[in-house]
């Protein structure tokens, strides 16, 4: 009974504390409530949906439901330690309020960052709008096609804008740290943003050098090109090599040379660009990358010049010397082989297996050559030793006078008449002839010798015929 007594006696001592929790409870719910409902009534008469739903706070009641929702929790979790303190609950109620204490005193610094973020967006918003319109004033993107830079989706004014957009908000995260007291994270962030704004002058340095560079380099390239051009060097390499075996030279040279000069005076810019910008790993690739360059153009004219020799070596044995096509083509390809040699042994790629390589194979051919000629010549040699011993007999002088006379008359015309000289003046005007764009004769026959490996053989009148030269072969046959 006195156990019951004593209960009853706590009860109705706290009833006064409970009510006082239940009304705070009470008023904390109304309160919340309350401004739950300004939030998302006024938000949605003033229109702010529109906007919250942008930052993606999207819910299945709206964005400023959840927004309200929010702040009704927060109301609500600040009348929590008046209620614990109305029922004696401190143990509870006083972690409770020192949270709620470092909140608070901690919420001008977290507003303070939140209103930097917004303003450093407003400013970067319109800096980068300034920047982009007064670039495009003053034409700066059509430098970029001056310059032969292709115009992609983005141009040099919108990269220059959006750096300074990225930049101003660069310094406004750094800001709203340092405002926020996150130290490890602001102080290397300021250490960067201090190292970018040093290094912003040099940048922009470099950048005017590379510009200056492939400017200079587009007008040195083209000027190459068309003294080149004018020079008739394409056709020079194409009446070497011909077009024989249906193929056609489908490149120019003095493009290649242009666009090589214009690559070259490219590098030079760049690496005084990054020198500028002190990147000396990157500076040291590009000076060892310019030190090769001479060997690489040595190397290739010493190929260029193979090519050209062996093509013209392989035309002139068929043309002139009469020579089959196999053996010209295998004299071409041993020319070929050679300066390819001499092109790796100039770039110094593997010299020792290269020397050693080349020395087996002219070891190869001039064994192949000895064999062959003794098999194959044997009968020639055997003249040309019966000639050389022929020479050296004594000779015996004999007297005129004691020769019988004898003498036979043969008549012209039972002579065989093995060959024809015709006269080109005595060629009809509506003779047909055959011709080349690449050769320099015409001819009175298409099975004409020198026209067996051509494929673009063209015909018609003597009167319409470009070439003034008649054919060797022909005028004889």
């Amino acid at each position: 009974m006195e156990y019951v007594q004593n209960l009853l006696n706590q009860i109705i001592s706290n009833t006064p504390k409970i009510i006082a929790a239940i009304f705070l409870f009470i008023i904390a719910l109304v309160v919340a409530s309350i401004v739950k409902a300004i939030i998302v009534k006024g938000g949605k008469k003033l229109g702010l949906n529109k906007y919250t739903d942008k930052i993606g706070l999207k819910s299945d009641k709206g964005s400023l439901d959840f927004i309200g929702s929010l702040a009704f929790f927060i109301i609500f979790i600040l009348f929590v330690p008046g209620i614990l303190d109305s029922l004696n609950m401190r143990s509870v109620s006083d972690p409770i309020m020192k949270m709620i204490g470092s909140i608070l005193g901690y919420l001008p610094n977290i507003l303070a960052a939140i209103l930097i973020i917004v303003i450093a967006v407003f400013l970067a918003k319109l800096v980068k709008n300034i920047i982009e319109t007064l670039l495009k004033r003053f034409n700066v993107d059509k430098f970029q096609s001056k310059i032969g830079i292709k115009e992609t989706s983005i141009s040099f004014s919108e990269v220059i804008a959006n750096f300074a957009y990225a930049l101003i908000l660069l310094f406004a995260i750094v800001a709203a740290l340092k405002v926020l007291n996150i130290n490890t994270i602001s102080d290397p962030a300021l250490n960067i943003l201090n190292m970018i704004m040093g290094i912003i002058p040099l940048i922009f340095v470099a950048a005017l050098l590379i510009f200056a560079g492939v400017f200079l380099s587009k007008i040195a390239g083209d000027l190459i090109h068309a003294i080149l051009n004018r020079t008739g060097l394409d056709y020079f390499i194409v009446t070497t090599m011909g077009k024989r075996d249906g193929k056609v030279i489908d490149f120019s040279c003095p493009k290649l040379i242009g666009d090589v000069v214009r690559y070259i005076i490219i590098i030079l810019f760049v690496i005084g660009a990054l020198s500028v910008i002190k990147l000396d790993m990157l500076q040291s690739i590009g000076t060892n990358v310019l030190a090769f360059i001479p060997s690489l153009l040595i190397a290739l004219l010493m190929m260029a010049a193979g090519l050209l020799f062996g093509s013209w070596l392989e035309g002139l044995m068929i043309s002139k010397f009469k020579i089959s096509s196999t053996l010209s083509s295998i004299v071409k390809y041993i020319i070929y082989a050679i300066a390819a040699f001499m092109m790796l042994g100039q770039l110094g790629i593997a010299k020792f297996i290269v020397n050693t390589s080349f020395i087996m194979i002219l070891g190869a051919l001039a064994v192949a050559f000895v064999i062959s000629f003794g098999l194959g010549g044997k009968d020639f040699a055997e003249k040309m030793i019966k000639k050389a011993s022929n020479k050296v007999i004594p000779v015996v002088s004999v007297n005129p006078a004691s020769i019988p006379q004898t003498q036979t008359v043969v008549n012209s015309a039972s002579i065989p008449q093995t060959q024809t000289v015709v006269n080109p003046a005595s060629i009809s005007r509506t003779q047909t002839v055959y011709w080349t764009d690449t050769g320099k004769s015409y001819h009175l026959k298409k099975d004409c010798s020198t026209l067996s490996h051509s494929t673009n053989i063209k015909s018609g009148p003597f009167s319409k015929c470009t070439k003034t030269d008649p054919c060797d072969i022909c005028i004889k046959q």
